[in-house]
């Protein structure tokens, strides 16, 4: 390698090292605002009416907070049953929500913008609904708010977003409001019940997430030959 091409080389690994260090620091610091907040958050929630918890569930994620934390301190303010009927009722009503913003608002202020060029939002064929919001609401690592937005930004039918949505979300809210509650009380066999429930939810993923990839498979070598 010319000394040239070396120098080069070394200051853009230079910067490239310092870049990703930058972000990793970044990256921890938002961490760390992000879990102190959501701790204040969840200790006002602990002395607040329901009302105020039902309101936060509803419009927090809208924001990107994350659902989890309603979940686990649930059953330690309200009981086990009238837990997971708040946090169900809570649900419907945040998809309902997230689903108006996504479609209406975000689709029709994008379309708009770019209603001028030759480019156009992609509408997914009806055909395609229900697979599409499975595949997203089991794929691990995805926000729960970026799944809504991106369900509603496709044109996804209202009645696949939340029939589909809502089942999934409902059961994986129950063994978390479970585990949550076994956690507060120090409750073995709840915890186990909770963790069970859990692996169970795991394995079905793991079994639909699986099949739908192998139709997938199916369906392109079918579509290429």
């Amino acid at each position: 390698m010319k000394p040239r091409r070396l120098f080069i080389f070394l200051v853009l690994l230079i910067i490239g090292v310092i870049t990703a260090a930058f972000i990793g620091i970044l990256n921890d610091a938002v961490r760390l605002v992000f879990v102190v907040w959501a701790g204040e958050v969840c200790d006002y929630l602990g002395d607040s009416e329901p009302w105020v918890f039902f309101t936060a569930f509803v419009i927090l994620p809208l924001l990107g907070f994350p659902v989890f934390p309603f979940y686990l301190i649930a059953a330690e303010l309200y009981g086990r049953v009238p837990s997971i009927l708040l946090v169900g009722a809570s649900l419907m009503v945040h998809l309902v929500i997230a689903f108006w913003i996504a479609s209406r608002l975000f689709r029709g202020l994008i379309s708009k913008l770019i209603s001028r060029s030759r480019y156009h939002l992609p509408r997914i064929p009806s055909s395609e609904h229900v697979k599409l919001t499975v595949v997203l609401r089991i794929t691990p690592g995805i926000p729960f708010f970026l799944q809504n937005y991106l369900l509603g930004l496709g044109g996804i039918a209202f009645r696949v977003f939340f029939f589909v949505s809502w089942p999934i979300q409902f059961l994986w809210g129950i063994a978390f409001i479970l585990l949550g509650e076994s956690a507060f009380e120090g409750n073995l066999s709840i915890g186990l019940m909770s963790v069970c429930f859990i692996i169970a939810l795991l394995i079905v993923t793991k079994i639909v997430r699986e099949r739908l990839a192998n139709r997938l498979d199916e369906y392109e070598t079918a579509t290429f030959r």
